[in-house]
């Protein structure tokens, strides 16, 4: 292939984004950068959407040239807009194509598909230079999905079941101690649902408390805040407000 990666963020609740003139930036960690994919209202005419890519570097003086193929993918056919942009400290977001707001949730545009769109930035890194990697580590959900020895519970978020533990949790958050030690009707339940709670903000709030110690990422802190918050969870709370 002509790219080197590929980063394909897939927005959904496409209607209320589209109101909303905002979607929630999504983060990739590739090639020891963090690239942030992002949309927002153009600055002379609001009425329109800007597509951006970010990219983030812990060095100071660090810059990266790339080939962005940005390709917005429709029912009749994909839309590409190419172009090579320069990435710095100084210069680290760029435009890469625009549609009307009002296009993007119009399902005669083609875009929409069960109120989620699709776009991907694909990427050639053609030079960088003063690259000071971001860590890529990947994390092992499996613990989640499966019985283990460690896991005594299935929370359902969704369409989602989570194997968790229930001294884990209970340890951290008074809400899951009552919810599974107290006199609630929850705690001979095997499975327990936890609503209204979006399922990846959940994931990441597990990693958080979990042993390994997830770090609270920029795109992520006010949910996983929240989320802290709901469930009294104070190290969330004080590692959020520390970010």
């Amino acid at each position: 292939s002509t790219f080197d990666f590929v980063l394909r963020w897939e927005i959904d609740n496409l209607n209320a984004v589209v109101a909303a003139r905002h979607a929630e930036p999504k983060v990739f960690v590739e090639r020891g950068f963090e690239w942030i994919a992002g949309v927002r209202p153009k600055e002379n005419d609001e009425e329109w959407a800007e597509f951006i890519l970010t990219c983030k570097n812990k060095s100071d003086e660090w810059r990266c040239e790339v080939d962005v193929d940005f390709v917005t993918v429709r029912s009749e056919g994909d839309d590409h807009d190419k172009r090579r942009v320069t990435f710095s400290n100084d210069d680290n977001v760029h435009d890469l194509d625009f549609w009307a707001w009002e296009d993007l949730n119009d399902p005669n545009e083609g875009f929409v598909n069960n109120d989620m769109m699709v776009v991907e930035y694909r990427i050639r890194i053609i030079s960088s230079e003063g690259n000071e990697a971001f860590e890529s580590t990947p994390i092992d959900l499996s613990k989640f999905y499966s019985p283990n020895d460690t896991s005594n519970v299935t929370l359902v978020i969704g369409d989602n079941k989570l194997r968790v533990s229930k001294d884990y949790l209970a340890m951290h958050s008074p809400v899951f101690s009552a919810m599974f030690f107290g006199e609630y009707c929850e705690k001979d339940k095997e499975e327990i649902e936890i609503k209204e709670v979006v399922y990846e903000d959940f994931i990441q709030l597990l990693l958080i408390i979990s042993p390994t110690r997830a770090k609270i990422s920029d795109s992520t802190a006010h949910r996983v805040l929240a989320l802290g918050d709901r469930f009294q969870i104070e190290s969330i709370r004080v590692e959020a407000e520390t970010h």
